[in-house]
């Protein structure tokens, strides 16, 4: 700190201005030493004689070496100084010079560091963008893998339908109306289909029955099967209690009813039952359809005319049998009701 003080002092002696006491000169300090040596030197040596020659003799010096010595000296220093001067400048303007050239790589640095900033946040951007994307390409392809993965080929579904209180009290308040099953189909290449249930009602039925209606949906077979469908549908719901006072009621479709034609959108209008079973009765303590905040509830398509005997023998069959085991003990019962009549 003390050497840039000196040096900054020196730069501001050589920059003083200062008038020559032997003439009109005037100009600056760093100047002054050149302009006595060309223009007064002479003069300088006449003074400094005079000067001596009025000291008694016995103190006298020789006059030009004292004279000489004393202008060289002067010189010396002076010049000195500027030397002085003129190296604190050369530090200076070298730790200016080293000083800028650290900020402009500092600043180059923040520049490059910025833009590495800005090109991983728009990475980061990018990503969450296309992880977004994908998102939305496969969760409905995760929906339709699980659903076919649990899918029945034969024309029936069995559904169990969980939150049975919280599903209900959506469907009171407008929230979520009516809820829908997984889809199933009458055989691997045939109709596509689902239930969807009312569990406020619809319609007319609203705030008095659960309604329960049947979804043709657009298959990948669709070029090559039959329409309108016209088969009877069936539903049960199941009594959990060991009365087994299941509900089931069919329906036989309107082939004139835009519901039951090639599908055109990825399903058409529902239809079915209204007043399937009332709300007051599911709205019991200990009503026996609904246990543990679940309900089970069948849906049959008839791809064979099924007698009378047969949707009466539904209500006996053991849902845990395979479905060709419960159709068998269902035409076998149907036999036997048919001989006692």
């Amino acid at each position: 700190m003390r050497d840039m003080d000196d040096g900054n002092n020196e730069e501001k002696m050589k920059l003083q201005p200062i008038v020559c006491y032997l003439c009109d000169w005037n100009g600056l300090f760093q100047d002054y030493p050149n302009h006595l040596v060309t223009i007064h030197a002479v003069e300088l040596e006449d003074e400094d004689e005079q000067k001596h020659q009025s000291i008694p003799s016995q103190h006298s010096l020789p006059t030009s070496s004292v004279s000489n010595d004393e202008r060289n000296i002067s010189i010396s220093a002076l010049s000195g100084q500027l030397c002085a001067a003129n190296d604190g400048t050369q530090r200076t303007k070298s730790q200016l010079l080293q000083n800028r050239q650290l900020v402009n790589a500092t600043v180059e640095d923040l520049l490059h560091l910025k833009q590495a900033t800005e090109e991983t946040g728009a990475s980061a951007k990018m990503f969450a963008i296309n992880q977004q994307i994908f998102q939305q390409n496969i969760t409905p392809l995760a929906e339709e893998i699980n659903n076919r993965s649990r899918a029945s080929y034969d024309g029936t579904l069995l559904w169990k339908i969980t939150n049975v209180q919280e599903n209900m009290m959506d469907a009171v308040s407008g929230k979520h109306p009516s809820i829908y099953s997984p889809p199933f189909y009458s055989s691997p290449n045939g109709y596509k289909m689902r239930m969807r249930v009312y569990l406020n009602g619809d319609g007319n039925a609203k705030c008095k029955y659960l309604s329960v209606f049947f979804v043709l949906m657009r298959g990948e077979y669709d070029a090559i099967l039959s329409f309108p469908f016209n088969y009877k549908v069936t539903f049960c719901l199941y009594d959990q209690s060991n009365q087994r006072r299941h509900v089931i009621e069919s329906f036989q479709p309107d082939t004139q009813s835009t519901s039951y034609e090639r599908p055109r959108f990825d399903m058409n209008t529902a239809s079915g039952i209204p007043n399937f079973i009332s709300l007051e009765t599911l709205r019991q303590p200990n009503n026996s359809y609904i246990r543990d905040d679940t309900m089970y509830l069948k849906i049959i398509v008839h791809f064979n005319d099924s007698p009378e005997a047969i949707l009466h023998a539904i209500r006996h069959l053991n849902p845990s049998l395979p479905n060709h085991a419960q159709e068998f003990c269902a035409n076998k019962e149907a036999e036997e009701k048919n001989k006692q009549s």
